[in-house]
């Protein structure tokens, strides 16, 4: 069991410290004026398709300068009390203070604090999961409170962004992980568990469809719909006549040559960086008269077509489907692969000898050279590296587990890698793979890798591996 206190408090002045600085050194160097990217609007404006979670935040903030002011504090103090929280569980200041660290040293995920977007809000609250849950499972006994208290975190997170859906599994697994402390009380347990979590999704889904007049297009039908666009799905299922017919051959016509592209492209880097453009481009710009005709002759609304021939052409090619959202997810551990110096320049031969390209402008990103990073022959094969110790805390966990010896870090470290790996498969599933939403994960891969340091280490000195 972690120690879980300490006679000296030269190590909380230390972590407090150490987050007070990172939020002083933040605000110093992002300063406050906000950095606005091309979905910052759709926030700003409560747009339909998004969830009310962070336009709430901003709405409550005042000003877009005094929600940067607050998402650098919130974050501060999310990061203050997973270092506590961490410091508690491996009786290791060291430990605590090297996972702060890790978090905070990073250059892309800090510039996100000065960003309207979800990224800082969605990170901030993923450091308060992580954090609950190590005090969690430190405790020898599992408390109604403790548990509402996270399944509330996670629900919170799902009203900032969707894929904290993922996060709810957690609290089952947990459970599984955790019967020999729960079967005293599992029912009151398991209320907690839900409901908190069900009651914040719940409120914000009754709040968009109060708050916007007529039913909106959801993020996911736009998704469901563009990955439909990018699969080969053969011919259409409906009769003709049938309305749904001209949105699946439209939708065809209007993706297939951008298909093409994507399949004669040279090697898994180039395939996924074209594929991503143009599955945003269908989600933003594609044109969608047929399915608001088809809408009006069926009488429904025009995301209830967009999401029901998405998925009626994802049901008909299914390998298809998952072999798109197979690249989402390897992308999401190999970052910056298109920018690779090994891979930028043959990507911009490919793109040059097809112009002009499908869908000529998808997103303005495709009209412009891909510059190479040097940085990605560091970044890559430290977020593999990252990707495949993912794999052995997991691993690790569920051997332990299966031999009845697992340890609190061992527990924690395997829970880790789980939230990021089912964060990481509902975004390849839905969305699509880019840095924004690996970087989101930062937080638990490096709390992960401290907690194996920490198991390993133990283990070690105990000869003992599981």
């Amino acid at each position: 069991m972690p120690v879980l206190k300490s006679s000296s408090a030269l190590p909380s002045l230390a972590i407090a410290a150490f987050a007070a600085l990172t939020v002083a050194a933040q605000l110093v160097l992002l300063g406050t004026e906000p950095v606005l990217a091309p979905d910052s609007a759709s926030y700003l404006d409560w747009a339909a398709h998004r969830t009310l979670g962070y336009p709430l935040f901003l709405s409550l903030a005042g000003s877009t300068s005094d929600a940067v002011v607050l998402q650098i504090i919130l974050a501060g103090a999310c990061l203050l009390f997973l270092g506590s929280s961490a410091r508690a569980f491996t009786g290791s200041t060291f430990a605590a203070l090297a996972a702060m660290a890790l978090i905070a040293a990073n250059p892309e995920l800090a510039k996100y604090q000065a960003s309207i977007l979800t990224e800082s809000i969605f990170v901030s609250l993923t450091m308060l999961i992580l954090a609950m849950l190590l005090r969690l499972l430190a405790k020898p006994a599992v408390r109604v409170p403790d548990v509402a208290a996270l399944s509330g975190a996670m629900g919170l997170a799902v009203a900032i962004r969707p894929p904290g859906l993922a996060f709810l599994p957690l609290l089952a697994i947990l459970a599984v992980l955790l019967w020999p402390r729960v079967r005293a009380r599992p029912l009151a347990l398991a209320g907690a568990a839900i409901l908190p979590a069900l009651g914040i999704v719940a409120s914000e889904r009754l709040a968009a469809s109060a708050l916007h007049s007529t039913p909106p297009v959801s993020m996911f039908e736009r998704t469901v719909f563009a990955k439909a666009g990018m699969l080969d799905a053969g011919p259409a299922p409906y009769p003709a006549g049938d309305p749904r017919r001209a949105v699946w051959e439209d939708l065809d016509a209007q993706m297939s040559a951008a298909r093409r592209l994507v399949a004669g492209a040279p090697g898994a880097a180039a395939r996924h960086y074209i594929a991503v453009n143009y599955e945003v481009y269908a989600q933003y710009h594609i044109d969608r008269s047929a399915a608001q005709a088809a809408a009006g002759a069926l009488g429904q609304r025009p995301g209830a077509i967009l999401r029901e021939v998405g998925l009626a052409r994802i049901a008909a090619a299914p390998w298809a489907y998952l072999s798109l959202s197979a690249q989402h997810f390897a992308a999401l551990w190999r970052l910056y692969g298109a920018s690779h110096p090994a891979a930028a320049p043959g990507i911009g031969r490919y793109l040059d000898a097809h112009r002009p390209l499908p869908l000529a402008g998808a997103g303005g990103v495709l009209d412009q050279p891909i510059a190479p990073r040097a940085a990605a022959l560091v970044i890559q094969p430290a977020v593999l590296a990252l990707g495949a110790l993912s794999g052995l805390a997991i691993a690790w966990l569920l051997i332990a587990w299966l031999r009845g010896a697992a340890s609190a870090p061992v527990m924690a470290a395997g829970l880790c890698a789980l939230m990021v790996n089912g964060n990481f498969l509902l975004v390849a599933l839905t969305n699509i793979g880019i840095p924004r939403y690996m970087l989101a994960m930062w937080p638990a891969l490096m709390l992960m890798a401290v907690l194996l340091a920490v198991s390993v280490w133990r283990a070690w000195s105990a000869r003992k591996w599981v």
